[in-house]
């Protein structure tokens, strides 16, 4: 959103915005809102926004309520905004790209200690595994290249590592949220993304992004553990040609 309050001219220039999942640290209803009001000032053309059923879902239900004096009530005006909803393994075509949705590790409680204190005990065994929504990791293909965008997600799931082993990948974006320490579901750190850039060959076509501020150590020393292993570290602003 800061982005193109800087550059306001590049709103009429946006058509898709491409949602991951709902967490509020990727999907705030009201800022989508805001920008496709702001490009139908400029063009006649809807913004579009693609997701998973919980954004679709969420985005609709923003557009067609407001707040009034702490009750919901529906909204009059609603902000023109095409919705479309994607789902796992079906390509959808945004000429001139190409995507494909992934089931991605994330939004999925591995144990009862990661949603309750640890003084909380199941009376019996097992892993939880409790999948709260169908979070997506995108393939994005264009111009005979092909990217990898996997953010948020640990380890792949089998059926998307499945995928990512048939493709030739020109660049992958990497969850290293956790930096050296050990992650919490549903992302990785430094150690995880270099197991991963050998499973997949992706030696100097990676870059590890996401980075919790308080978990990765600063830029200088983060970047040159990663480079001797031949991963980018990202950066705000950056920017790279393949």
């Amino acid at each position: 959103m800061l982005f193109f309050q800087k550059h306001p001219v590049l709103v009429s220039r946006l058509k898709y915005i491409l949602i991951t999942h709902s967490h509020l640290d990727h999907f705030l209803p009201l800022v989508v809102a805001t920008l496709a009001e702001q490009k139908l000032k400029a063009s006649s053309e809807p913004l579009e926004l693609l997701g998973n059923h919980t954004v679709i879902s969420a985005m609709r239900f923003y557009l067609e309520h407001q707040l009034v004096e702490g009750r919901v009530v529906s909204k009059e005006n609603k902000p023109r905004i095409k919705l479309t909803q994607l789902e796992p393994f079906k390509l959808t075509k945004l000429a001139p790209f190409e995507i494909l949705p992934l089931p991605a590790n994330h939004a999925i409680d591995y144990s009862w200690e990661s949603i309750y204190p640890e003084e909380v005990k199941l009376p019996f065994g097992g892993n939880l595994l409790l999948k709260r929504e169908d979070a997506f990791n995108y393939l994005i293909a264009f111009n005979q290249q092909k990217v990898f965008y996997g953010l948020d997600s640990a380890w792949p799931l089998p059926q998307t590592m499945a995928v990512l082993k048939e493709q030739q990948l020109d660049l992958a974006v990497l969850d290293a949220t956790f930096g050296f320490e050990d992650p919490l579901p549903g992302h990785m750190n430094f150690e995880i993304v270099a197991q991963l850039v050998d499973e997949l060959c992706l030696e100097d076509k990676a870059i590890a992004s996401h980075l919790g501020l308080h978990w990765v150590p600063p830029h200088s020393q983060s970047e040159s553990w990663l480079a001797k292993r031949k991963i980018k570290l990202a950066y705000d602003g950056m920017s790279l040609s393949i």
